[in-house]
């Protein structure tokens, strides 16, 4: 009898929700006459490292489906991805509850990490084992504010006991605060012809953002002709920058961190004076900053 477990963090690869959700599969061949059910049984772990010897896991009995000789498919709703290592085996037991065979042992990738004051993003998850074809590399997809979906990053990622990974993101801070990551763990070709797949949660990090507001610009120049506060990781999320005049008229606003003010209000360039403006943004603990301060336009 041939059991294989299958472990994935999600429903797809490039279709993630914020709820991240486990299932698996099992493929068998079996012959047999006695009434079978399949029994799941689960163990969770909170160390971020893989156990040593996984045949020494104390495993709680958590499902049982009717075996109906075909591919099984079990969601676990109780489980936090985001936060533990969860192991899994399931077992063929027979109407005299004799085990008939079992599966191997299938557990998640759980990734982890922090956004630094360098500018960079930690990133660390556990190694995947209990393969038959052992784990041949790992792949990283990244996905930043500005970007519609997840990118590969062109990297080759090894295995090893603790896998950690330095993001430089300095480069990038004009696609906002939020980075988004999941890992993806590939097999070596094993025994039963095929190579697999585990995913791993999806991890969010978010960058200190920073601006820099200059005090006068000149919109009827060449150079500086546009009033913008020079924002780094700066959110879309929650951003406003308004513009005021000294009588506390709204001439300008948006919500776009990459949009300035060109010195116009209803398609006429605004005499030479001193305007106010107010910016707002969100931290990445979901504290709202607020900027206060005055520009000079000059002709």
């Amino acid at each position: 009898m041939k059991h294989l477990l299958h472990f994935f963090a999600d429903k797809a690869v490039a279709d993630f929700s914020e709820r991240q959700r486990a299932f698996f599969q099992m493929r068998h061949c079996i012959f047999c006459e006695c009434q079978l059910v399949i029994v799941i049984f689960k163990h969770r772990r909170d160390s971020k490292s893989s156990l040593l010897n996984v045949q020494r896991i104390v495993f709680d009995d958590i499902a049982t489906q009717p075996f109906n000789g075909a591919s099984y498919l079990f969601e676990d709703q109780d489980a936090d991805f985001n936060r533990h290592t969860y192991y899994y085996r399931t077992y063929v037991i027979n109407n005299c509850e004799i085990p008939a065979g079992h599966s191997n042992i299938a557990h998640n990738i759980l990734l982890t990490g922090e956004a630094t004051s360098a500018q960079e993003n930690t990133l660390q998850w556990s190694n995947y084992g209990e393969w038959n074809g052992d784990v041949d590399y790992y792949d990283l997809y990244r996905k930043t504010e500005s970007e519609p979906t997840f990118a590969l990053l062109p990297l080759t990622l090894t295995p090893s006991t603790i896998n950690t990974y330095y993001d430089d993101v300095n480069s990038l801070y004009e696609s906002g605060s939020i980075f988004k990551y999941y890992v993806v763990a590939h097999e070596q070709l094993n025994d039963y012809g095929f190579e697999d797949i585990s995913i791993s949660n999806q991890l969010e990090l978010r960058q200190l953002p920073s601006l820099y507001i200059p005090n006068a610009f000149t919109p009827l120049q060449t150079i500086n002709k546009v009033f913008q506060p020079v924002n780094a990781f700066i959110s879309p999320e929650g951003y406003s920058f308004n513009i005021y005049s000294r009588q506390g008229i709204l001439i300008f606003s948006t919500n776009n961190p990459a949009q300035g003010w060109d010195g116009y209000y209803e398609g006429k360039i605004l005499p030479m004076d001193v305007y106010m403006y107010k910016i707002y943004y969100i931290l990445p603990d979901g504290t709202v900053e607020q900027r206060n301060g005055s520009v000079m336009l000059i002709y």
